[in-house]
């Protein structure tokens, strides 16, 4: 099934675009749970999909992790051999940890 409003495939399943969130026509097969639906006395309601912006800043979080922890890692590893790179990577890891700290402010 493709968005109407982006023109991503999404599963035919899908209730809502997994690009741009949009409401997608209801499923046609009723064997198969939707995790965004709940019931309640009156029949059935959906939720809206989480934000992607929360995706995405779960993903900025581990880099700002990730990549400072590669560049200490790899300036310990180098720098008796090669000073010239481990000195790069001291300072793809600094870089790396300012855009962490300036990502949480």
């Amino acid at each position: 099934m493709f968005c109407p409003k982006c023109g991503v495939q999404n599963l035919s399943t899908s209730r809502f675009c997994v690009n741009c969130g949009n409401e997608l026509s209801p499923a046609r097969s009723e064997g198969i749970i939707n995790p965004y639906q709940t019931s309640s006395g009156s029949g059935s309601h959906f939720q809206a999909p989480p934000p992607k912006e929360e995706s995405a800043n779960i993903l900025y979080a581990i880099l700002s992790f990730v990549i400072p922890l590669v560049g200490f890692v790899l300036y310990f590893t180098n720098k008796d051999d090669s000073k010239n790179k481990a000195n790069t990577y001291l300072v793809c890891g600094i870089i790396g940890f300012v855009f962490g700290l300036l990502f949480y402010l």
